[in-house]
């Protein structure tokens, strides 16, 4: 397993997929006990305006479902400059970039378009910068 990308478009920005994507990614890392390999980063905005979005290689057996459901793809590891941990353990995502590792099995598939997230907004997030 290794590293995913997603490119989330301006107007599935305008949509709300950034935040229906990281509310599920937050429910499926809260619900495994915030493991250490399971990590959702974010680059900064693109010229366009979209978002580049990484899975860590820890995340898919996690949220394997959800990687393959918003049309994730692999990709190399991300490079740290501009590049915000989303979600994940503070302190661990120096030991992701460049790694690629193995999670526990995802004992239910989680969606983008769950309607639990209509409302969410996302944490803070925290540059690696």
């Amino acid at each position: 397993m290794g590293w995913y990308r997603v490119d989330v478009s301006i107007d599935r920005l305008h949509d709300g997929v950034f935040h229906r994507l990281c509310r599920a990614f937050q429910r499926a890392f809260i619900a495994h006990g915030a493991p250490d390999e399971m990590a959702l980063f974010a680059e900064s905005a693109l010229g366009d305006g979209s978002r580049r979005m990484y899975f860590s290689p820890g995340s898919t057996s996690y949220v394997g479902p959800l990687i393959e459901e918003c049309g994730a793809s692999p990709c190399d590891p991300p490079h740290e400059t501009g590049l915000t941990l989303v979600f994940g353990v503070p302190g661990t995502e120096a030991g992701m970039l460049g790694a690629s590792g193995d999670g526990a099995a995802s004992e239910q598939p989680l969606e983008l378009n769950d309607p639990r997230d209509a409302d969410c907004q996302p944490a803070p997030a925290r540059s690696l910068n």
